[in-house]
C-alpha cells in the first residue's frame, strides 16, 4: 500500500490498511540523502545477532551519530510528529530509537511483535531495493499466515503501529543484501 498524496488519504490508508495500520512512504528522501546515509552506514561496525529468531547484522543506536543527524532532526520535527499524528492517528513524542540492519544471504527474522514499552510505531527506512527473486521482505501477518510482502525500494519508508496485532517478520535473503536504517517512534 502506498501512502497517498492527501493528508487525509494518508490516514484513512495507514488506520485501514489490513491486517494491521501500515503504510509505505514512497521517495521518502532525496536519492543523494539515501545514498549518504547508506555510505555512512556502511561506515558503522556491526554485530551478527543471531538466535533462534533471527540471524542478521545490526549496529548500535544511532541517534547520537551526526552522519544521521539530519534524519534524526527530521524525525524529531514539530512537522514530521504532527504528519504523523496526521497520518496515523498516533501522537509520538521527540525519543526515538534508531539503528542499521544488514541482512546477507539466509539472513531472516521470524514472525513477532514489536511491543515494548512506549513503542508506538515501528519504521524502515529502505536504503536499497531487493526483488521478490532475493528476498528481504517485510511481511505482514494475519492469523498466522503471511498478508501482506513489501520488498525494500531504496528511498520508501514503511511504518506500522506497534500492537499485539502486528505481527512480522522479515523474509529471508536469497541472494544480494539488505540495508536499512529500523527503529521505533514512542509516545
Amino acid at each position: 500500500m502506498l501512502m497517498a498524496a492527501s493528508k487525509t488519504s494518508h490516514r484513512v490508508s495507514f488506520t485501514t490498511a489490513k491486517p494491521f495500520p501500515y503504510g509505505v512512504i514512497s521517495n521518502f528522501l532525496p536519492k543523494d540523502k539515501i545514498h549518504q546515509l547508506l555510505s555512512s552506514l556502511k561506515q558503522e561496525p556491526f554485530s551478527l545477532k543471531d538466535s533462534d529468531l533471527f540471524t542478521l547484522w545490526q549496529t548500535g543506536e544511532l541517534k547520537e551519530n551526526p552522519a544521521f543527524s539530519l534524519l534524526i532532526e527530521k524525525f524529531q520535527s514539530k512537522e514530521w510528529k504532527q504528519q504523523i499524528l496526521e497520518m496515523t492517528g498516533i501522537k509520538i513524542s521527540s525519543k526515538i530509537y534508531l539503528f542499521g540492519s544488514l541482512y546477507r544471504k539466509t539472513n531472516h527474522l521470524l514472525p513477532h511483535d514489536d511491543r515494548l514499552e512506549g513503542r508506538k510505531i515501528a519504521f524502515i527506512l529502505f536504503l536499497n531495493t531487493l526483488s521478490e527473486k532475493e528476498g528481504g521482505a517485510l511481511q505482514l501477518f494475519q492469523r498466522n499466515k503471511v498478508a501482506k510482502k513489501i520488498y525494500p525500494q531504496q528511498g520508501s519508508l514503511a511504518l506500522f503501529e506497534v500492537s499485539e496485532k502486528s505481527i512480522h517478520s522479515i523474509e529471508e535473503i536469497h541472494s544480494g543484501e539488505r540495508w536499512a536504517l529500523t527503529g521505533w517512534f514512542y509516545g
